[in-house]
């Protein structure tokens, strides 16, 4: 890769990111070469550069070895490189904060009907969890997920928004979502965010993306499922469970955010 490509590639800055997938999937269309250093790394952390500083920094490493007699360097699984440029990984942000009364919505689910907030009124909360279909991270998470609707699905209604751009990520497409649902047992309602609007009113980020509220739809918990940072990671605590049990026994939420992490929602782009 060209040195003048460097910030261009970099994943770590938004506006960047449709351009590096793209970038990706031209590159390697059909052969595995490429020129470029060997097992680069980008961790970019650097906000003198307008890249988003600390853990909201996105990694991606391309891994290569060095053919002797081409002096190009080919990659060791194109799989895992196409994977690697697509996925990058975000924390979540705090755009509402707590107390804010959660953003309205209407939206088709994969039972072919339109749901609207007003519709979960007579639970005593809500739990709104951005996911999508592909991601590994939230993949990871759907017994959990499961769990939290299994276990309090009288008095939590448990609702998960899909905003990734379907068009560039046929894996998160309708048909898709009705597909997994079925597949892995989702009972819950599973909706799609065509538009992204409703994603950018939320602040959602990443996937899986988790919001709380209370029973007037204020923000009382708004990150991660549990303490597994990682899809192979093992959970230690049920961070999610245990704020709902305290918000229905009336108890206080120790902290209001704390982030969770995932895929970067796939933002529709003009080009």
């Amino acid at each position: 890769m060209a040195a003048g490509h460097a910030d261009n590639f970099c994943p770590a800055r938004p506006r960047f990111v449709s351009y590096m997938v793209e970038w990706c999937r031209t590159r390697w269309p059909q052969d595995e070469t490429m020129a470029q250093d060997p097992n680069r790394c980008h961790d970019h952390a650097d906000s003198s550069q307008g890249r988003l500083p600390g853990p909201n920094a996105a990694k991606i490493c391309i891994k290569t070895y060095r053919q002797p007699h081409t002096g190009t360097y080919q990659v060791r699984n194109l799989l895992e490189i196409k994977t690697a440029c697509i996925m990058v990984l975000l924390e979540s942000v705090m755009t509402l904060k707590g107390g804010d009364v959660a953003p309205q919505f209407e939206l088709l689910g994969i039972d072919d009907e339109r749901h609207n907030i007003k519709e979960y009124d007579d639970y005593d909360g809500l739990l709104v969890i951005f996911m999508c279909n592909h991601c590994p991270y939230v993949k990871a998470k759907l017994e959990a997920i499961k769990e939290i609707h299994n276990k309090f699905k009288d008095k939590i209604a448990v609702v998960g928004i899909n905003s990734n751009d379907a068009t560039k990520y046929p894996d998160d497409s309708f048909d898709s979502m009705k597909a997994i649902a079925e597949e892995k047992g989702l009972k819950f309602d599973y909706l799609v965010d065509e538009t992204q609007e409703v994603a950018r009113r939320y602040g959602a980020t990443c996937t899986p993306d988790p919001f709380l509220f209370d029973k007037q739809r204020r923000l009382v918990f708004h990150g991660r499922l549990d303490d597994a940072r990682s899809p192979d990671d093992t959970a230690t605590e049920k961070t999610m469970i245990k704020n709902i049990e305290r918000l229905l026994s009336g108890d206080a939420i120790e902290k209001d955010f704390d982030p969770s992490i995932g895929c970067s929602i796939k933002w529709r782009t003009d080009d």
